[in-house]
């Protein structure tokens, strides 16, 4: 009989063997080694994977979330708005009473491309020929329009020249000018007439001249004592060959009111002016009290043109502004 070597395997290494492990925590199977129990002595080498695996990883964010900051501009206070278009249009309102205080100039801006809701600012002036300004107050103003009202004094309203500088957003300040050509109709108050008058007489007075204290007194009865002491207002033909009046408008010296030294037609007492006057008319009755002192003062000097008639309709006496 022969004896044989005595083998013993424990049913652990059994159970370890079956599950293809083995007592010193190695995974062939895995091709990774793990870290060694705890009270080896033996070191372990760490598997490249591992180090793969320990690296910052990418991260994708969602699309909702951005990676990067942008400053937000604001289109109503960076939006470039084109000017070089731009113009000014004012006009007065209908119907002023002569000699009143209610004298106000309606502007509106237009041209503007591109405003969309940007803040819109103003400061009007009225100019004299020799760009000597009055600022005008703005009483009111309509931003869907870029129309202003402004009030006006007899000072004021004398001038035809208009400059606004306007400011849009954040823009620099850009200056727009016009000037006033057209007319104003005015609601006459006859205290400043003659009696009976303005009365077209003969069909073809459409014209008014101021006349002096001495012309008046010799009017016919009837007129001389029905008329008042502020009147001087009356209509002619417009063919009547007077002096003309003429305020200053630029001139650098010499007084506000004048007679022209020669006479014209109505048609014509624009140019009679000199220069740095103008044809014009007294606005209160302030300026109508030196207009009766500058006629009255003048010797052999009956009367003079005043830069209003009612050529465009019988009665609608309007005052023009050249």
């Amino acid at each position: 009989m022969i004896n044989r070597p005595e083998v013993r395997i424990s049913l652990v290494s059994l159970i370890l063997l079956s599950c293809g492990q083995n007592t010193n925590g190695f995974q062939p199977n895995q091709g990774q080694m793990l870290a060694p129990s705890a009270g080896s002595s033996s070191q372990t080498p760490i598997d490249e994977t591992e180090n793969e695996a320990s690296a910052p990883q990418q991260v994708s964010l969602p699309s909702s979330v951005s990676t990067t900051y942008s400053i937000q501009e604001s289109s109503v206070a960076s939006e470039p708005v084109s000017v070089a278009g731009s113009f000014l249009t004012c006009s007065y309102k209908s119907r002023l009473a002569q000699y009143g205080s209610d004298w106000t100039l309606s502007c509106e801006l237009g041209g503007l491309e591109g405003l969309g809701q940007q803040s819109v600012s103003a400061q009007f002036e009225k100019l004299d020929a020799g760009a000597q300004a009055i600022a005008l107050p703005a009483s009111s103003f309509n931003r869907d329009t870029l129309t202003w009202v402004l009030k006006e004094t007899s000072a004021s309203a004398a001038l035809s020249g208009v400059r606004a500088v306007v400011t849009i957003g954040d823009q620099p300040a850009f200056e727009v000018k016009t000037r006033i050509e057209a007319s104003v109709s005015v609601a006459i108050n006859l205290n400043y007439w003659i009696f009976n008058e303005p009365n077209n007489n003969n069909g073809n007075e459409n014209c008014v001249e101021f006349m002096s204290a001495e012309r008046k007194s010799i009017l016919p009865t009837s007129q001389a004592n029905g008329s008042g002491p502020l009147a001087r207002y009356n209509d002619i033909p417009c063919s009547n060959q007077i002096p003309v009046l003429c305020r200053k408008d630029g001139a650098p010296a010499g007084p506000k009111w004048m007679v022209s030294s020669t006479q014209a037609s109505y048609s014509n007492a624009a140019a009679a002016c000199p220069s740095g006057y103008r044809f014009s008319i007294p606005l209160s009755l302030a300026e109508h009290d030196e207009v009766a002192s500058l006629v009255d003062g003048t010797a052999g000097l009956a009367t003079v043109w005043l830069p209003m008639n009612d050529i465009a309709g019988e009665g609608d006496f309007r005052i023009y502004f050249k």
